[in-house]
């Protein structure tokens, strides 16, 4: 079943990161899916955000028309989730003040398997 998210958003220029989060949802555990992307998460697992570190570069490898302009003049970030067998399925979609629309899957992420680092290191 998919699931919407309309998200609040922040795109640091300077920084080149854009942040999405659920608002007033309590953050428990963040998993670095790859040096571009964490994926945020709630204490029963359930989807509350991301950050994407050079974002322009990672919107862009897949979309000309994103660079460092149009994250500027977001008007709306929303995530589509779909989970199937503790694998979850995110897509973020950017609509600018222009109402371009720009659609981007992000990696798979397995929820069911894992384990919080901090928890490991200690085991």
């Amino acid at each position: 079943m998919k699931t919407k998210r309309i998200l609040k958003f922040y795109y640091s220029k300077e920084d080149d990161i854009l942040s999405g989060f659920v608002p007033s949802k309590r953050i428990k555990e963040a998993i670095e899916i790859n040096n571009l992307i964490t994926i945020s998460f709630d204490k029963n697992m359930g989807f509350r955000g991301f950050e994407i570190f050079n974002a322009s570069q990672f919107f862009s490898a897949l979309n000309s028309k994103v660079d460092a302009a149009f994250l500027s003049s977001l008007k709306s970030v929303e995530a589509y989730l779909a989970d199937l067998s503790g694998n979850l399925f995110i897509a973020i979609v950017l609509v600018s003040k222009d109402n371009i629309s720009i659609q981007q899957p992000l990696p798979l992420v397995n929820t069911k398997n894992f384990e919080s680092p901090l928890i490991a290191s200690v085991s």
